[in-house]
């Protein structure tokens, strides 16, 4: 449209944007190159109509309508007109079950709790407005409540870590206690108890440019770094996307019945270049071809030994991929992992997986077993994968029964929408195939403690522009509505493998278009 040549280090250009023909809405950027026509930089798109005529959305097919199952869920917390979600569930040692959300509204957000047998819930935070993510645990006589708040402001944002207790089931809380606030981000936290009641927390805090992984044992325990052996790297001053800040994200804690504690979080640092946003000009003569998308996450944990309180090396759980080798097939993006402790001595953990492609591709539920108190893993399976649906974000539970249940947000369904589905898994036999969980509407973000299950919902919620969600509490005891008939193409039985299932991914990514050219068409048959 035109084109310009500075001639200083600060000039303004004025050119007229003439409108195409017709009523179509249009768009135009602005982009710097080199001299060579090496593209340096770029505005975002200003997105332009004729008139205020053909403003209306129009979708290439109609929302189905939900499928209206019922699964007898109850409402746990929310109410009409706000987002409360991202719950978290515990029970006391008579079983009342103990839930925990973030609520959204007009002035921030804000933590609430309520039991199970008490009808109002009550405001955690103490100053309003700026809590989030809330993890709840019990032990030991002991209830505790801990999230990221950003009370300090977010001028820069640097949320803190606050934790609270309670000596009767949460009918009373005892003062915030606020942990050690370094120059960072402190982020995402995870929450278990000790036999006496002492709490285990792990959050991500970035005070050294990268995330590293942070743990406390105790109210005055002293905070650890389980991930200061990788390195970050400023990268130059010339092209601030040239940095290599591999990230340690999203802990997930057990405890064993000695007080063995065991974290699983992810990390990217075995990828070839962690965190890559892209670089101006060439790197290594190669621009843009040094790096995964998305990153080779790995699922990694360490064990902290009850006697010494000494940390296990770092080991590779998901265990795929390697540093080596950035483009090597059987590296998998492993993300958002759960643990559990059986009650047997055993470890299972759960988590999201898929082919390292950023589109076309759909995520499954990976599962692996320790039988050594984290130091080692088993080969990881598919637990009820179906290759039609995006399984994403497990939870993991020890039901009344004793068998380990992972339950997980899924879109297998006719109707787009994501719901809750779960399987069993038991020492002798492995993992069950796969059960839907949740009823009508969207059912998304589970958390599970025994037999219990909660998430958030919009069921009740108007068809456009309504924010209601709300969180629903059942006992996961029972499947949903009819067990679907298997699609061309899918696989759910509990008898998949991991490699069978990363196989056929990479088949289908291999006859794909790039992502650039990709008809993001819709899976589900009508």
């Amino acid at each position: 449209m035109a084109t310009f040549r500075p001639s200083s280090s600060d000039d303004t250009f004025v050119t007229t944007v003439s409108r195409p023909e017709g009523d179509t809405p249009y768009w135009v950027y602005a982009e710097v190159t080199d001299l060579l026509g090496v593209r340096k930089a770029l505005t975002s798109p200003v997105f332009l109509r004729a008139s205020d005529a053909g403003g209306a959305p129009q979708g290439e097919r109609a929302v189905p309508a939900s499928l209206e199952w019922q699964d007898g869920a109850a409402l746990a917390l929310g109410e009409r007109g706000v987002f409360t979600g991202f719950a978290d569930v515990a029970e006391t040692a008579e079983g009342v079950p103990l839930v925990v959300a973030e609520r959204h509204d007009a002035e921030g957000t804000d933590i609430l709790f309520r039991r199970g047998d008490q009808a109002e819930p009550v405001v955690l935070n103490a100053l309003a407005g700026a809590a989030r993510f809330p993890r709840i645990a019990t032990g030991g006589g002991r209830v505790w409540v801990i999230w990221q708040d950003e009370r300090r402001g977010q001028q820069p944002r640097r949320p803190q870590i606050i934790l609270r207790g309670s000596a009767d089931g949460g009918l009373t809380w005892e003062p915030e206690v606020h942990l050690p606030a370094a120059e960072g981000r402190a982020i995402r936290p995870a929450l278990a108890v000790l036999a006496d009641g002492t709490p285990v927390m792990a959050w991500s805090d970035n005070a050294r440019r990268c995330f590293d992984l942070m743990v406390r044992i105790g109210i005055d325990g002293a905070v650890e770094s389980l991930s200061d052996d990788k390195s970050c790297d400023g990268g130059h001053a010339l092209d601030t996307r040239s940095t290599r800040d591999p990230a340690s994200l999203h802990p997930a804690l057990a405890v064993l019945a000695d007080d063995t504690v065991v974290v699983v979080f992810q990390d990217n640092r075995f990828d070839v270049n962690p965190g890559w946003t892209g670089q101006t000009g060439f790197y290594d003569g190669l621009e843009g071809l040094d790096r995964t998308d998305p990153d080779n996450w790995e699922i990694v944990a360490r064990r902290r030994d009850p006697d010494s309180g000494v940390w296990s090396p770092l080991v590779r759980v998901s265990n795929n991929g390697s540093p080596d080798d950035a483009f090597i097939e059987t590296a998998l993006a492993d993300r958002h992992p759960s643990l559990v402790a059986d009650g047997n001595g055993r470890l299972i953990a759960a988590w999201d997986a898929k082919v390292l492609r950023s589109a076309g591709v759909n995520s499954a539920i990976l599962a692996s077993v320790s039988e050594d108190q984290g130091l080692s893993w088993s080969e990881p399976v598919p637990v009820g994968s179906n290759d039609q649906a995006m399984s994403q974000r497990p939870t993991l539970a020890v039901r009344g029964d004793g068998a380990v249940q992972a339950i997980w947000m899924d879109t297998r369904d006719s109707d787009w929408r994501h719901r809750l589905w779960g399987s069993a898994w038991h020492a002798e036999t492995g993992w069950s195939s796969a059960r839907r969980l949740s009823g009508t509407g969207n059912a998304v973000w589970p958390r599970a403690a025994g037999d219990q299950v909660v998430f958030a919902s919009d069921r009740g919620a108007l068809a456009q522009r309504d924010p209601t969600w709300r969180v629903f509490y059942r006992v996961a005891d029972s499947a949903v509505g009819e067990t679907p008939s298997l699609l061309t193409g899918t696989r759910s039985a509990a008898s998949d493998t991991l490699a069978g299932w990363r196989q056929r991914w990479l088949d289908r990514a291999r006859a794909m278009p790039s992502p650039e050219t990709l008809d993001h068409d819709h899976p589900h048959p009508h």
